[in-house]
């Protein structure tokens, strides 16, 4: 599954951002699907001008999703992750005969006849807290047994094998000084955290303290998708400035050799799931 641009021409071989506002499907694959491949930085704070924000609120993109895999794919999902003061939310719609899409006059203009959704996920986050007594020969992971190794003495060692265990599926550090695991999945369908427990007898235990409970808002574009075939996806943001100055309170501030607040950085990134 491979995300590319739009763009104005049926012969382009290379887009931007900015230009994949719909149009003919590009030849351009998406870097990543992360902000600054999708949408502009935003950067220093909005200037008024009579009132008016120079700058536009709301700005959209329109992306493909191909199904390159030589077969089909089932229940496609996206989802959203960002951080920084913007909003985005998603909307699908078919790709016409021809690999086109609609094209917006710019890239304020919001698309006819899209239904746009929230999907922004949140990624479960755990810390996990070892306490007893290193007296197990073997632990549990997600149902599965694991017999320890001879050298493993103790919690410490046991938060490090384990750490080891889970990091292809999480994101683990070790926090040495309580014994314990801050773990974090990959995947927003991972709701919940691996579950571990000593095999009995035995003191040790594995307390669980949830740091953030995930939310998995993804939406279902499609039940399948056949080899080769596409969707037209129609990324909206909505960007809310921090700090609008107008000009002469600009001018002030460079005059005084100060400079304004900046924006926090944006991060974005829009996730494919499928079966």
């Amino acid at each position: 599954m491979i995300l590319y641009y739009t763009s104005s021409t049926a012969d382009d071989t290379k887009s931007a951002p900015t230009d994949s506002i719909g149009g003919f499907v590009s030849c351009t694959e998406l870097p990543g699907a992360g902000h600054n491949t999708l949408f502009s930085d935003i950067g220093l704070p909005l200037i008024r001008l009579s009132g008016i924000d120079r700058a536009p609120n709301t700005i959209y993109r329109c992306v493909a999703l191909k199904n390159t895999t030589l077969q089909t794919v089932h229940a496609v999902l996206l989802y959203t992750q960002s951080g920084g003061r913007s909003q985005y939310r998603i909307g699908a719609q078919a790709v016409a005969a021809g690999n086109r899409v609609k094209r917006l006059v710019n890239q304020q203009q919001a698309p006819q006849g899209v239904v746009f959704y929230n999907t922004e996920s949140t990624l479960s986050e755990y810390q996990v807290t070892l306490s007893g007594m290193m007296d197990t020969p073997a632990i549990v992971v997600d149902g599965q047994e694991m017999v320890l190794p001879v050298y493993i003495q103790s919690l410490l060692d046991l938060a490090y094998i384990i750490a080891d265990i889970l990091r292809p599926t999480h994101d683990v550090q070790v926090l040495e000084e309580t014994f314990s695991l801050k773990i974090k999945n990959k995947k927003v369908d991972q709701p919940q955290p691996p579950q571990l427990s000593a095999v009995q007898p035995s003191s040790l235990v594995f307390v669980y303290t949830p740091i953030v409970r995930g939310v998995d808002q993804s939406i279902l574009v499609a039940e399948e998708l056949l080899p080769g075939a596409m969707l037209a996806i129609w990324l909206e943001m909505n960007y809310l400035p921090m700090q609008q100055l107008t000009s002469d309170e600009l001018l002030e501030l460079w005059f005084q050799g100060e400079e304004p607040d900046p924006l926090p950085s944006e991060t974005f990134t829009l996730g494919v799931q499928y079966i």
